[in-house]
């Protein structure tokens, strides 16, 4: 009996070094994570899908420190949760970016309505003492236009941030401006 347990006992020592002793870093699982990241970094999962993103680079992180403390096991799981988290932040910012893109052309296109609104105005319609000339006016709607023209660019480089911040300071401006306009041609019809 005891021969029978000295054997059974290095059997199973044999098998827990070969289970345990022998493990390999999971390598490839961690170059597909990595790979992953990057990618979602090109499509800018980091500005569209931060909060999903974040959650994948902490997890690679966190992978990282379990092939350092020789957890292999643990760092393959985590290296394909953080594969997984990348992958979800691509999409999200896919569709993130195109419902923005979206916003910022509906945008594009309702300032270049109210441009021509505005250009239509007749210089006749325009009292002296107005707070704003005609003159005044078609140059302030000529530099609009061209900022207008300066998000579309904007949108075809891929800078879809810069184009919507800069959509809406022009729609701040020419909501002003439409105002403005607007008083100044309700003064000269109190004039009539």
């Amino acid at each position: 009996m005891c021969k029978k347990y000295y054997r059974m006992m290095l059997f199973l020592i044999f098998i827990h070094i070969l289970l345990f002793g022998c493990a390999k870093p999971p390598t490839e699982e961690m170059i597909k994570a990595e790979k992953a990241i990057d990618e979602a970094k090109q499509v800018q999962a980091d500005i569209f899908a931060n909060e999903v993103f974040m959650r994948a680079e902490e997890s690679f992180q966190s992978a990282k420190e379990s092939v350092a403390e020789r957890k292999y096991e643990e760092a393959r799981l985590i290296a394909l949760d953080t594969y997984h988290l990348a992958r979800q932040s691509v999409t999200i910012a896919s569709v993130n970016k195109e419902n923005i893109v979206n916003e910022t052309e509906h945008g594009i296109q309702d300032i270049r309505v109210t441009i021509d609104e505005l250009k239509s105005i007749e210089a006749q319609s325009f009292s002296k003492r107005a707070s704003i000339q005609y003159d005044e006016l078609q140059e302030i709607l000529t530099k609009l236009e061209t900022e207008l023209g300066n998000i579309r660019e904007k949108l075809r480089n891929n800078e879809v941030m810069a184009a919507r911040d800069d959509l809406k300071s022009l729609n701040s401006e020419i909501q002003g401006l439409k105002q403005e306009v607007s008083v100044s041609l309700k003064a000269k019809k109190k004039k009539r």
